[in-house]
């Protein structure tokens, strides 16, 4: 039961941030639409394991119980098919730890 509470709460104090307290860098980065490939996604430190970009791409993001989100091993297969999904979770990201790079980048 525990364990449920403490991951609602890294969930809910996302949503508890005093409006004065949110960044502009928090704010939808609104990234411009490509039909450029996914070349490479990654996940920088500072992961705050609230599970939104597992919820938008559960077959690209994992986020183990109180750990950081990781990539799961065969994400690359479905970088083609949900490349707007993960375009959404690194915009939703609020943290902005999630990286996208694309080719010709």
């Amino acid at each position: 039961m525990q364990a449920e509470i403490d991951a609602f709460s890294k969930r809910a104090r996302l949503w508890l941030l005093p409006v004065a307290a949110i960044r502009p860098t928090m704010l939808r980065r609104n990234r411009t639409v490509t039909d450029t490939p996914i070349k490479k996604v990654w996940i920088e430190e500072g992961c705050i394991s609230c599970k939104l970009c597992e919820d938008i791409a559960p077959q690209v993001f994992e986020v183990p119980d109180d750990e950081d989100c990781v990539i799961k091993p065969d994400a690359a297969t479905h970088f083609g098919p949900l490349s707007e999904d993960i375009d959404q979770a690194a915009d939703d990201c609020p943290v902005e730890v999630i990286q996208v790079e694309r080719d010709g980048d």
